[in-house]
């Protein structure tokens, strides 16, 4: 697992390290700490980045947004002694929010949100296309579109077309993650780029246009998104 830590205080980056360490003890780990954004790297992946939001003369937040911009499922774990400044993270596809005063109790939440990720990213629905049984992981689903009898499946790294109905898939697909737009179409709420008034962004950069239930929507957007705070 690949590790980003920026922190400006190096007792506490290396406070923060020595913890991961102990956490992830056993496994084959790469722990960066970089004490500002100055030289920081883009080009490089991440699995995790610990972003101090108040650094001195830099914004996190702006690093954070920065980073999503090349890497939009990079995993951003914002840390603050100002409790008040997770609200400030909203504006950003923040993954966790760490208290710095509380960073034993917030670690231990942390973990437990990474492993229940875990588990629900095996969670997979089976199809038959071209005469071909196949394992597709739900977290893998941008999209559903129907067309009369059929359905085409849009995924990170390809499509199916299936012979069934879009009601049946609603039925298999997590309510919390997935939502219908509109009679011919679902769409994967974690993949949702931007929402400008009524036209909804995906990170393929496929858009659609909202037209009856827009409110409904902002709903389950906002649910999806504040979920993880929650956990």
């Amino acid at each position: 697992m690949k590790i980003l830590i920026i922190e400006d205080d190096f007792i506490f980056g290396e406070r923060l390290k020595k913890l991961i360490d102990e956490k992830l003890a056993g496994k084959k780990n790469e722990i960066v700490i970089q004490k500002n954004i100055t030289n920081l790297d883009l080009s490089q992946n991440y699995d995790y980045y610990f972003i101090d939001i108040m650094l001195d003369g830099e914004n996190g937040i702006n690093c954070g947004k920065a980073i999503l911009d090349k890497n939009y499922f990079a995993k951003i774990i914002y840390m603050s002694s100002e409790d008040s400044l997770v609200y400030d993270t909203f504006v950003s596809k923040v993954y966790f929010f760490l208290r710095k005063e509380k960073l034993i109790q917030d670690l231990e939440r942390l973990w437990y949100k990474i492993e229940q990720d875990s588990i629900k990213n095996n969670d997979y629905i089976e199809i038959i296309s071209k005469r071909k049984r196949e394992f597709l992981l739900k977290k893998d689903i941008i999209y559903i579109e129907s067309n009369r009898n059929k359905c085409q499946i849009y995924l990170l790294d390809g499509q199916y077309e299936v012979y069934k109905t879009l009601k049946s898939f609603l039925s298999e697909l997590n309510a919390d993650k997935f939502f219908r737009i509109n009679n011919y179409t679902i769409i994967n709420l974690e993949y949702v780029k931007s929402v400008n008034n009524k036209r909804i962004t995906l990170t393929s950069d496929t858009q659609f246009t909202l037209k009856r239930n827009y409110n409904s929507f902002v709903d389950a957007y906002h649910n999806n998104y504040m979920k993880r705070f929650k956990q």
